[in-house]
């Protein structure tokens, strides 16, 4: 079946899910909730506090970088999801100003609120942040999803620091938007086309923090990678049950490699094609594995990750609230301080996504829902 031909039906992936969960991929969600977990895993170590207290995680190669790797895997899925839910709007009348309505409303509205709590905080206590301070301008610009420095303290990353990725989101929400105008005939050359030109344009050295920087960034292939498991799988595309696994089990294999021989180092910028090739690439590969070995069989996930994977967003973006919070009460509480490190790593990690679920719960659903009526209007 051709990608023009998919229109006709979406493919009806064969898991065994709930009632609550069913027409929902749960693989893709069992994803995101371990792409969720390792971002958080990355921060937690990144805190001084832990680092001082010893503990044996941030020791183990280079594990402690390694968790940005769920940045790539976030993106990759991006990609993919933005196929499967919109391969049959091409040339539609009206889809594109549809697709931007309804992504700019489910991604925007969280973002906003979690980055306007960060700015009253910043405000209100601002003895709290040791390395940040506020700038109206930057704050502007963070809420617009435009990238920019804090001329403050020469930050390359918005208010809360996490929205840095939603720059790229929104970036590729547009192009995808662009392309819905014209035929699907035309999409993936046209998307990898434009995308291959743009990245190898980041060798003139843009700054991170600005336009060019972000439309320049190789991580922007880790979209286009995911649009083509996308258009692979509603143009009805099947893989054997032992191919999905060697692709999912060599992307794992090639992340754990990663470790061992020396993760991208990503502490000065977003990591360039080193990055995209040693964990982009290994993420698409372990994406594709999953999504096409669920049209097979779905495997049984744990109730926990599927549940973690419907409040990625929210554990993604409200981990910087929580994890601080944690670290002082470690710092302050005699009993916490005996203890090893590494129990610190696990609490904290956990504590981070009991948070975040419960601001998917009482946050992101309730807004989600009140908008949803300004969504369709809006979408005509």
């Amino acid at each position: 079946m051709s990608f023009s031909a998919a229109q006709q039906s979406r493919p009806v992936l064969r898991a065994e899910t709930s009632s609550r969960h069913r027409g929902t991929l749960i693989h893709v969600q069992a994803l995101r909730a371990a792409a969720a977990l390792l971002v958080v895993l990355l921060h937690t170590l990144s805190i001084g506090a832990i680092c001082a207290s010893g503990n044996s995680i941030s020791k183990v190669y280079d594990l402690a970088n390694f968790g940005a790797v769920g940045v790539d895997i976030f993106f990759v899925i991006s990609g993919f999801i933005m196929v499967y839910v919109s391969h049959d709007q091409f040339q539609r009348p009206g889809a594109t100003r549809s697709f931007l309505v309804r992504r700019f409303i489910r991604v925007a509205p969280i973002y906003w609120l979690f980055t306007a709590l960060y700015v009253a905080l910043l405000l209100i206590v601002p003895s709290a942040f040791n390395e940040d301070s506020f700038d109206l301008g930057h704050t502007i610009r963070s809420f617009l999803f435009i990238p920019s420095a804090n001329p403050e303290t020469g930050s390359p990353y918005p208010v809360l620091t996490p929205g840095w990725t939603l720059t790229f989101e929104m970036y590729f929400y547009a192009i995808f938007a662009c392309f819905l105008l014209t035929s699907r005939r035309f999409f993936l050359p046209g998307l990898t086309l434009l995308f291959i030109i743009s990245t190898l344009a980041s060798q003139f050295g843009f700054a991170q923090a600005s336009l060019l920087g972000t439309i320049t960034e190789p991580l922007l292939l880790e979209f286009l990678l995911g649009c083509y498991i996308g258009v692979a799988l509603v143009s009805g595309v099947r893989l054997p049950r032992a191919l999905c696994s060697v692709l999912f089990l060599s992307g794992l294999g090639l992340l754990i490699y990663s470790i061992i021989n020396g993760a991208p180092d990503v502490s000065g910028s977003r990591g360039g094609f080193e990055r995209f090739f040693a964990w982009g690439l290994p993420s698409a590969l372990m994406v594709c594995g999953a999504i096409f070995y669920e049209r097979i069989r779905s495997l049984p996930i744990p109730r926990v990750f599927v549940a973690l994977g419907d409040s990625s967003y929210s554990l993604y973006l409200s981990h910087i609230f929580t994890l601080p919070l944690i670290a002082k009460l470690w710092a302050h509480w005699a009993p916490l301080q005996s203890l090893p490190g590494d129990v610190f790593v696990v609490i904290a990690v956990c504590a981070s996504a009991v948070v975040g679920h419960l601001c998917y719960q009482f946050i992101e659903q309730p807004v989600n829902k009140a908008l949803k009526p300004l969504a369709t209007r809006l979408a005509g």
